[in-house]
């Protein structure tokens, strides 16, 4: 079987920065949930949306990366709130560094969702690990579930998943 390739002719590294960075710049213009529809993500992305399966208001789109990494991008309208995920998830199910996907981090995101006027608080699991980075304004939250970038550098946090809502 052939390894997964990305179609997308651009190193991995600027199409995820590039994705990750329209997404929040989508955020930040964004008002509330029930406006999040796939045209607008396409325009915003430039990236087409599928309808997923016979589900109706499910949209997604994805890639691989590199080898060891791949995107997923969902958009859920059919719920009554809304729900979009940008998603980098491995590959082969290892725990491969993020460093060749991960320009924006966790900080650079934090920046650009504070300077659009949300408000910024940390979820805690058991012992109080950080669960996630919930981000409010209005009747928008996002939430950024991050991870070390790797073994050797996990101080810097990357966008393991990205949830609006």
């Amino acid at each position: 079987m052939d390894e997964p390739q990305n179609h997308t002719e651009q190193p991995p590294s600027e199409l995820a920065t590039r994705l990750e960075l329209g997404v929040l710049h989508w955020l930040a213009a964004a008002e509330a949930p029930d406006r999040f529809a796939p045209e607008t993500l396409r325009a915003a992305l430039g990236v087409e949306l599928s309808p997923l399966g016979e589900s109706p208001g499910l949209y997604w789109h994805g890639d691989a990366l590199t080898p060891a990494w791949r995107y997923g991008l969902l958009l859920d309208r059919s719920r009554p709130a809304p729900r979009l995920e940008l998603d980098f998830r491995p590959s082969a199910g290892n725990d491969p560094s993020m460093r060749e996907i991960a320009a924006i981090d966790l900080e650079a995101a934090s920046s650009r969702l504070l300077e659009a006027g949300f408000q910024r608080d940390t979820v805690r699991a058991e012992h109080g690990r950080v669960d996630h980075h919930r981000f409010r304004r209005d009747a928008l939250t996002v939430e950024i579930y991050a991870r070390g970038e790797s073994a050797a550098n996990p101080e810097r946090q990357c966008i393991r998943l990205l949830v609006a809502r």
